[in-house]
């Protein structure tokens, strides 16, 4: 039975997709002889693989009840924390996910090899192919792991919880035997997304600086996912080869520039191994990102998708659900520490729709890799184009409030704003490839030293939290207000300063009308008072809302703030 005949007849289309086998197991995990006709009559089928809604809630630091401070280091409390998770956890009961190991019969999946990163304090899964019932040992760090392949030869373990060290080797033992070298434990990241997660060092300000000080950084390990526009249905295996390397002057010019320079500036403070896996292609839009399964009761997207589970699509071009298919699937289920989304640009046409896929892509991914309410980091657009002329011109600006409304609501979501950011050119424009990217690794880092390592400090700056009229005037309100907000400047590379006799700029004022002027705005206290005299019963306001706005409000700390509307219309 096809998947749209199922689907006419009132299967829902999240069970139609589960039990046409469109999933990552493939052949070996799936029942091919599902009988979606039964279904249709009312017939149930399992669910499919889901998120940890038992995950332990986030815990102190230290990981005590009381939450009181500890005399040790912030590496050693965020250890500590893990740790606790970790025993608190306990390890996973079964694995979603399989290997047909008639197509791929390599002794280990090729997200394992030299110079690899693992996840610490969690239970990390490996697997791979070997001779059917064969039993598997693999070795690290004075632990010793076993299990039996299956009747296919596919095996799968997870290793106990090892706090972050290395190198080691580990050693896979079977009907053959293979030992990587110089193996690490540390902290893992995926980062993904489009051109702007995807440029790489050898195009940021400094290049050839940055690329000689990457000697610096040997505990930097580099997974390039390779390009690929995917398939209609999941992958086991990744199109091309992969391999990790060392950060070296010589391997860092060709990797993603957001993704190193935010391990870069995050590992000053955290001092751990870290694994980066750069998984990016530029000119994609969100939907391209997301599972089938994510997408197959979307109002938009949904009877595409089930047109491509019934009839495939062209392999010369991207679709919905390829990208993930091609270049997110192949590696489920990795152990992360978290995930690092730089993307947006090709969907700007449309915010309302990226707020609802945005939040549903996050949840989707976080099910798949099996590891909870893993900590995921969204950048959000830069400024682009020309300088803004009129008060209100939209453009960027919506995509820009679909991040923000998924850092405010989705959990366990941090925010670069980076809105002050790109390096101007003809005009005062700003090209859709900003070279500043050392910003933009910062800002990212500060964001995850709050939402992944429960530092105290800033990791956002102002963000907008109500509004009242006060006669001609609106007062603003913000949250993430610590030591107060301030008129700042920046310049590409160098920290935000204050501008003490400055006057704020990007705001502007609408009454009932719904048009808005430029407007007055001044700081009052940890609000912003704003007016215009053409404005005398005003009702909404408007910040930055605009693809390359004149934004100065930033908190005293030095992080913008971010773009906002008080209204809805």
């Amino acid at each position: 039975m096809q998947i749209k005949s199922a689907i006419s007849k009132g299967v829902g289309r999240r069970v139609v997709w589960l039990a046409a086998c469109a999933c990552v197991a493939g052949p070996a995990g799936c029942d091919q002889s599902t009988d979606l006709e039964a279904i249709a009559q009312g017939d149930e089928v399992a669910d499919g693989p889901s998120a940890d809604t038992n995950a332990p809630d986030a815990l102190p630091l230290d990981g005590r009840a009381d939450g009181g401070a500890p005399d040790v280091s912030l590496d050693a409390r965020i250890d500590a924390r893990l740790d606790a998770q970790a025993e608190a956890d306990g390890p996973p009961t079964e694995l979603h996910y399989a290997l047909d190991c008639s197509k791929h019969p390599g002794l280990l999946h090729p997200m394992f090899g030299d110079q690899m990163v693992l996840q610490r304090d969690a239970w990390d899964p490996v697997w791979g192919c070997t001779q059917p019932t064969s039993k598997v040992t693999v070795t690290i760090g004075g632990q010793t792991a076993t299990t039996t392949a299956d009747g296919n030869g596919f095996w799968h373990l997870r290793l106990e919880p090892m706090p972050h060290g290395g190198p080691y080797e580990m050693t896979v033992t079977s009907s053959e035997s293979r030992t990587l070298q110089e193996v690490m434990v540390g902290d893992v990241w995926l980062c993904s997304g489009q051109s702007n997660m995807n440029m790489s060092m050898g195009g940021v300000m400094n290049a050839s600086q940055e690329a000689a000080d990457a000697v610096k950084h040997p505990n930097l390990r580099l997974l390039r996912i390779p390009e690929f526009k995917g398939t209609p249905r999941p992958e086991q295996v990744f199109h091309d080869p992969v391999t990790w390397r060392k950060a070296s002057p010589t391997t860092v010019p060709g990797f993603s520039a957001t993704c190193y320079l935010f391990a870069r500036k995050l590992s000053e403070t955290v001092d751990v191994p870290m694994g980066l896996v750069a998984s990016a292609y530029g000119g994609t839009a969100i939907q391209w990102w997301m599972s089938a399964e994510a997408l197959i009761n979307d109002p938009d997207f949904g009877h595409t998708v089930a047109d491509i589970l019934d009839a495939g699509h062209s392999p010369d071009a991207m679709y919905e659900t390829s990208l993930y298919n091609g270049m997110i699937a192949p590696m489920l289920p990795f152990m992360l520490r978290g995930m690092l989304w730089y993307q947006g640009e090709a969907n700007t046409g449309n915010g309302p729709q990226y707020q609802r896929l945005l939040p549903k892509m996050i949840q989707d991914w976080r099910g798949k890799f099996g590891a909870g309410e893993t900590p995921f980091l969204v950048v959000q657009l830069p400024r682009y184009g020309a300088v803004q002329t009129n008060p209100s011109q939209g453009e960027w600006a919506p995509l820009r409030e679909a991040q923000l409304h998924t850092f405010l609501n989705a959990p366990h979501v941090g925010l670069a704003v980076t809105i002050d950011t790109g390096v101007p050119v003809i005009d005062g424009g700003v090209s859709l490839h900003p070279t500043d990217k050392q910003d933009v690794g910062e800002r990212l880092a500060i964001s995850a030293l709050g939402v992944v390592y429960g530092q105290t400090a800033p990791h956002v700056g102002p963000i907008y939290k109500s509004m009242t009229v006060e006669g001609s005037k609106i007062r603003v309100s913000f949250d993430h207000v610590q030591s107060g907000l301030m008129v700042g400047s920046k310049q590409p590379l160098q920290p935000a300063k204050q501008v003490p006799a400055g006057k704020l700029a990007g705001f502007a004022i609408a009454g009932a009308d719904k048009k808005f002027v430029w407007a007055t705005a001044t700081i009052d206290g940890d609000t912003v008072l704003v007016s215009a005299p053409s404005v005398t019963a005003p009702a909404a306001v408007r910040y930055g809302w605009a693809s390359n706005p004149p934004c100065n409000l930033y908190g005293k700390e030095g992080l913008p703030a971010s773009p906002f509307r008080t209204d809805t219309w």
